[in-house]
C-alpha cells in the first residue's frame, strides 16, 4: 500500500441542540478539553453567529490522522428547524456511521405515555428522538456518546442511560445499548465487530469534555475500532465519479471544488497530458473540463486521488469559448466523470417514521436527498406499499403514503 492508497471513515455527528456535538468534536480533533465556556467548540466553527449563539447552523467536517486511516467528523445541526441541513449532510458527506451525542443532564426523555422505573421522570421536546430514527431508516451503524457527566450526580446519570435503554427498546431493528465504562468493555463490541454486526451493538460512552472522562477510551474507540463499512477498493479501476459538496473561489488559483471520488481514479493533470472529464449536469448539460491540481484535506498536494477518498481539485474549462467554471453556475451535488448520464424519472424507496403524521400522495413535491443531490421532485405513481400501523379501516389506499 502506498501512501496515497489510504482508507477514510466518515462519522456524522448528530443529537439535539446544546448536546455538546461541537465541543466534543472540537476536543477529539484539537486534544485539548473544554473550559466549560465553549473554547472548544469555537475552534471548529465556521460562522460568527454560530460562535456567538453557540449552536452549529451548519455542515462542518473536521478530520484527525489515525496512521494509514483518516476520520472524518462530521459536525450536524442539531437545532429543528435545521433538520433539513442535517439530512442532507449525512447524504452529501457519505456518512457510513453515525455518533449520537446526548447531554446526561437532559437524556432522550419519554413520551407521555411511557412508564417506567426511572425516577423523576421528564419529557423533552427535541430532536434526539428524531436523530434515532433517521439513523435506524438509513440503517446506519451507530454509537452514543453522553457528555456532560461533571454536571449531574450518580441518580441523574442513571437515569439518562435508562431514558436511552427504554427508548431503543420501541424499535422493531435488533440494537443492543452497551455502555462502555473502561477499555476492557469494549471487547464485547470487538466480538460483534469481527463477525461483521455493525449494526446490533450501540456503546454508549460516558464522557467529559471538561474533565476530561473516558475521551481516551473514546478515542481508542474511533481510532481502532471503527472502519469503512463500504469498500472503495474495487471500484479504483471504474469510471470516475466525483461529487462536489462544496465550492471554492481561490485567489491566484481560480475554481475549487471539493467532495467525495466514490469510484475510479483522478489524476492531476501533467504537462498537456490530461483526463477526458466532464462535470454536470449544468443547465441539463455536461461541460468537459481538465483537473489541474489536487490537494487532499490536510492541504498536502497530492498527485492523484482514489475511490473512497475525499480532496479538492483545481478546475480549468477545456473548451474556451465556454466560461463555465469563472461562471457561478456550478451546484453542490453536480458530478466530475468520465461517462455522462442525465436521469430526470427513477424509483424510489421512501420510508415514513411512525411518528409523523404525514400523508404523501401522487403529484406530490419534495426535495430528494441522494447523495450529494438536492433536488426537488414530483411522485408520478406509487406502489407496493407495505404498511406496519394497524388502522381502523383494513382497506388501504393505494395512492397515499402514511406514517409507518
Amino acid at each position: 500500500m502506498d501512501k496515497y492508497d489510504y482508507d477514510e471513515v466518515r462519522i456524522g455527528m448528530l443529537g439535539n441542540v446544546d448536546a455538546g456535538k461541537s465541543t466534543i468534536i472540537g476536543v477529539l480533533t484539537n486534544g485539548i478539553l473544554d473550559d466549560g465556556r465553549g473554547s472548544a467548540r469555537k475552534n471548529i466553527m465556521r460562522y460568527p453567529h454560530e460562535i456567538e449563539c453557540g449552536q452549529t447552523s451548519s455542515v462542518v467536517q473536521h478530520h484527525i490522522r489515525c496512521g494509514d486511516k483518516l476520520v472524518t467528523l462530521t459536525d450536524m445541526a442539531g437545532h429543528e428547524k435545521y433538520f433539513r441541513t442535517t439530512v442532507n449532510g449525512i447524504k452529501r458527506c457519505f456518512v457510513e456511521f453515525a455518533g449520537l451525542v446526548i447531554g446526561a443532564n437532559k437524556g432522550i426523555g419519554l413520551d407521555k405515555t411511557e412508564t417506567s422505573s426511572v425516577r423523576g421522570k421528564r419529557v423533552y421536546a427535541n430532536m434526539t428522538k428524531e436523530h434515532i430514527s433517521l439513523i435506524n431508516a438509513l440503517n446506519l451503524p451507530s454509537f452514543i456518546v453522553m457528555t456532560k457527566i461533571d454536571m449531574v450526580d450518580k441518580v441523574l446519570l442513571k437515569n439518562a442511560i435508562e431514558s436511552v435503554k427504554i427508548h431503543y427498546r420501541k424499535f422493531k431493528q435488533q440494537r443492543k445499548v452497551i455502555v462502555i465504562r473502561t477499555k476492557e468493555d469494549l471487547d464485547i463490541i470487538k466480538i460483534y465487530y469481527d463477525a461483521g454486526n455493525w449494526h446490533m451493538p450501540v456503546p454508549l460512552f460516558l464522557v467529559s469534555s471538561v474533565r476530561g472522562d473516558n475521551i481516551d477510551i473514546l478515542n481508542l474507540y474511533i481510532n481502532e475500532f471503527i472502519k469503512p463499512i463500504n469498500s472503495y477498493v474495487n471500484k479504483r479501476n471504474d469510471p470516475v465519479k466525483f461529487v462536489i459538496d462544496a465550492k471554492y473561489r481561490v485567489e491566484g488559483v481560480g475554481r475549487v471544488v471539493s467532495g467525495i471520488i466514490t469510484s475510479g481514479t483522478i489524476q492531476a493533470t501533467v504537462g498537456n497530458k490530461s483526463q477526458d472529464l466532464y462535470i454536470g449536469p449544468v443547465k441539463g448539460k455536461f461541460y468537459p473540463v481538465k483537473v489541474g491540481t489536487i490537494h487532499n484535506n490536510y492541504r498536502e498536494l497530492v498527485p492523484v486521488l482514489k475511490a473512497g477518498q475525499t480532496g479538492c481539485l483545481q478546475l480549468k474549462s477545456k473548451n474556451k469559448d465556454i466560461k463555465l467554471i469563472d461562471n457561478n453556475i456550478i451546484k453542490k451535488g453536480c458530478i466530475i466523470t468520465e461517462s455522462p448520464n442525465l436521469v430526470s424519472n427513477f424509483k424510489a424507496e421512501v420510508k415514513i417514521f411512525i411518528s409523523h403524521h404525514t400523508t404523501i400522495a401522487l403529484n406530490t413535491q419534495t426535495v430528494i436527498n441522494c447523495d450529494g443531490i438536492s433536488q426537488s421532485a414530483k411522485i408520478k405513481s406509487i406502489t407496493d406499499i407495505n404498511t406496519s400501523i394497524k388502522t381502523m379501516n383494513s382497506t388501504i389506499d393505494e395512492n397515499v403514503l402514511r406514517g409507518g
